[in-house]
């Protein structure tokens, strides 16, 4: 990618950083314990919502359980992997299980009479790892918006710094519930053993090699994607792509938008309940939040001498939000006659109160603001 670039000083001081930053790194993480690789092969004797080894993409094949380790590797900015553990899946039998089971049975078989044609695309679309869907976003973003180097710097080590950290979290989860996916769930015999060689009910995509509860793709999109609505508000046009052959490139209109075909096809696919989505995503958007709260910006001054520091307190709002709700900032510059003016989307970090200010405004005239919630 470099031959294009033309010799110099500027290409050699560039691959000197880099290098330079690749070994901070790789030092920073040679003992995180992404290794050892461990496998798990599931319980001996499995009972009612124990997850075990399920049919793999090739036939007559049971894939371990992959990665077991990934819960134990220490996170990038979280405290710790378990920081944001949810609370246990619903237990088999209660109505919330029930509702979900019979949701993914129908919806998600292979053979289905209720699920429509753009919902299998959904399905297949977003078969590819999530990490993919994520960064093709990004990249799209940054260029549409004209973000500078160090700007696209920025965005990036902590889109992906939440999507490392929200895998890891999430990891810990599913490991520490080890719940069941919904083919075993949907062949299981009361007693939970599966005798009848999973063939009463098959999913519309192969189920991935790991515990259901929550869900990976759910949290990792859901993270990176908080983060970008973060830099440029909700409302993102993007035609995003994907590995699954055969399937065109598909509009979003918002980023909540590719959010929900995201998780929502992990049960259209028949390898998720809701309440492994609706946690997964919950798991995300916790992970971006703190990101975002403690992770790298900007150094907008590193003047020390304070005959030469200039020190600006810019006007803006108070928000007094709900956590993960998008808002829209709007100013004015009199309130006679009221003339709001667009000034940026927000997501509210956290549910207690946030300041955002406005570094564009006038030093020398009066600005009114406002929020007002917009639709996810």
């Amino acid at each position: 990618s470099l031959s294009s670039l033309p010799d110099g000083a500027a290409k050699d001081n560039g691959r000197t950083a880099g290098s330079a930053a690749a070994a901070d790194i790789l030092a920073l993480r040679a003992s995180d314990g992404s290794s050892p690789n461990f496998t798990y092969a599931g319980p001996a004797n499995p009972g009612v919502g124990d997850w075990r080894p399920t049919p793999g993409a090739t036939a007559g094949t049971f894939p371990p359980g992959i990665n077991e380790q990934w819960g134990s590797v220490t996170p990038f900015l979280l405290p710790s992997a378990n920081v944001f553990r949810p609370q246990p899946p619903p237990p088999p039998g209660s109505d919330a299980y029930q509702q979900a089971l019979a949701e993914v049975q129908a919806i998600g078989s292979i053979t289905n009479l209720v699920r429509t044609t753009d919902q299998t695309h959904v399905a297949d679309f977003y078969k590819q790892d999530a990490e993919l869907t994520v960064n093709e976003t990004a990249r799209q973003l940054a260029l549409a918006h004209g973000l500078t180097v160090g700007e696209s710097a920025l965005l990036f080590a902590l889109v992906d710094v939440a999507v490392a950290d929200a895998r890891i979290a999430i990891w810990d989860a599913k490991y520490t519930f080890r719940f069941w996916r919904p083919i075993t769930a949907l062949n299981a015999n009361p007693d939970g053993s599966v005798t009848n060689n999973y063939s009463a009910w098959q999913p519309l995509i192969v189920t991935p090699s790991h515990p259901s509860y929550p869900s990976g793709h759910s949290g990792t999109v859901n993270a990176g994607f908080e983060v970008l609505k973060d830099f440029f508000g909700n409302r993102q046009t993007v035609y995003l792509h994907t590995t699954t052959s055969g399937e065109p490139p598909r509009l979003i209109q918002s980023l909540s938008q590719g959010e929900s075909e995201n998780g929502l096809s992990r049960i259209y696919g028949g390898i998720h309940f809701n309440f492994d989505n609706i946690q997964g995503q919950s798991v995300g958007n916790q992970v971006a939040a703190y990101v975002l709260a403690h992770g790298p910006h900007f150094l907008r001054s590193t003047a020390t001498d304070s005959a030469t520091l200039g020190v600006q307190l810019y006007p803006g709002i108070r928000l007094n939000g709900l956590f993960g709700h998008s808002y829209r900032i709007d100013y004015a510059d009199n309130l006679t006659p009221t003339n709001w003016n667009f000034l940026r989307y927000v997501t509210a970090p956290t549910s207690a109160a946030s300041l955002f200010f406005d570094p564009q405004s006038p030093g020398s005239t009066n600005r009114f603001y406002r929020a007002v919630e917009v639709s996810n």
